[in-house]
Order: C-alpha cells, then sequence, then structure tokens
C-alpha cells in the first residue's frame, strides 16, 4: 500500500518538473492555479452539484504571439470529485457521499475571441489516488478495482482576464467513457457505468 502511494507521487513530481522546466523556456510561460469545482457522477442515487471539491495545479502555456488567434498548453492538477446528497439545515434525511482523489494532465488547445477572453479544449487523463464513500457521518473505503484508475475527461471553458497577471476561468468537464462498471444494490450505486459531471471555478497567475 505505502509502496503504490509512493509510486504515484514520484510520477507526479516527476511531471511537475518537466512542467516546470519546460516554462522557463523563452517560448513558454509557466503558471499557478486554485479553485474549486461543483460535482456530481451521473449514474449513482445522488442528485445535484452539491459536492464541493478543490482544484489546484500548475500549468504551462506557449505564448500567445501576434496576429496568432491560438495557443497550446497543459495542466497537471489535483481535483476532488464524487458527490453527495443536500440536505436543509434543521431538515432530515440520509447523508451520503462518494470521495474521489485524481491527479490530472489536462493538454489544451486555446482560441483567443478578444484580447482578453479566449475558449478552450482538451482531454483530461487522470489517475486515481483514493476513494472513499461517507454514509450517516462514517467512513468506508471503496475497494480497489470500483473505480477505474485511469479516467478521460473531456473539458472545454471559457477564460477572461481580470488584472494583468490574475484570470479567471469556468470549465465544464465531462468523462468520455465510464469512470466505474458497477451494478449492485449498494445504498449508493445502483447502475452500470458512472460518469463524472463537473463545473470549475479557477484563478489562474503566471510567473512570467
Amino acid at each position: 500500500m505505502k509502496s503504490t502511494l509512493l509510486n504515484k507521487l514520484y510520477a507526479i513530481s516527476i511531471l511537475l518538473v518537466l512542467s516546470m522546466g519546460i516554462s522557463h523556456a523563452q517560448s513558454f510561460r509557466g503558471g499557478f492555479l486554485a479553485g474549486f469545482t461543483a460535482s456530481q457522477i451521473d449514474g449513482d442515487k445522488l442528485d445535484g452539484y452539491n459536492r464541493p471539491n478543490l482544484k489546484i495545479g500548475f500549468l504551462t502555456e506557449l505564448k500567445k504571439r501576434r496576429r496568432k488567434p491560438s495557443t497550446f498548453g497543459f495542466e497537471l492538477i489535483y481535483q476532488g470529485k464524487g458527490s453527495s446528497t443536500w440536505i436543509k439545515q434543521g431538515g432530515q434525511g440520509p447523508d451520503r457521499k462518494i470521495r474521489l482523489h485524481v491527479a490530472e494532465l489536462l493538454p489544451y488547445y486555446k482560441y483567443y475571441l478578444s484580447k482578453k477572453t479566449s475558449i478552450r479544449g482538451g482531454v483530461a487523463v487522470g489517475y486515481l489516488l483514493s476513494a472513499d464513500k461517507i454514509i450517516e457521518g462514517e467512513t468506508f473505503e471503496i475497494k480497489n478495482g470500483t473505480f477505474n484508475n485511469v479516467t478521460f475527461d473531456g473539458n472545454i471553458g471559457i477564460q477572461t482576464q481580470v488584472t494583468p497577471k490574475l484570470f479567471f476561468q469556468i470549465d465544464l468537464q465531462y468523462s468520455l467513457v465510464s469512470i466505474a462498471n458497477v451494478n449492485t444494490e449498494d445504498v449508493i450505486f445502483n447502475k452500470k457505468g458512472m460518469y463524472n459531471n463537473i463545473v470549475a471555478f479557477t484563478l489562474y497567475t503566471f510567473f512570467n
């Protein structure tokens, strides 16, 4: 178990070093991103974008050239995913959550609509670091093999410049293939095939 976790962290560290090294090249710029997501899993028994999650990471992007309306780059991020029920304050009902912790590499293509606004699209390749479920406040590990270790999500976003070095972006992200193959009478799972469905709100800043 420990060796597996160390291998995961080692792989993420290598990718991070590579991304930072590329950002030092004259034609690239590196940056930092942080925000939160509202997520759900299509195919479980929990509805609505009721699970808030952290999103944090680094990016490297080719500097935009004059008279060229597009560029490309990639992000290396940690992103929480999953779903949960939502109970109004003072209300009653079952409290259930699925928590997925994922490291993702997202190569993307960006197109500028104007000097300060751009749209982008890409495919995020994710690796599942851990998964658990919470039922009535008690945490249970989700056994290995329930969720796929590797996932592929389509991503589309729109970004606008707030200050010379600060940008705000909204992303929509959805699984291209099922993230699990579950068909049980579990209190949370009830369908064969489930899909991440995410809305993300993120701030970006660049180092150079």
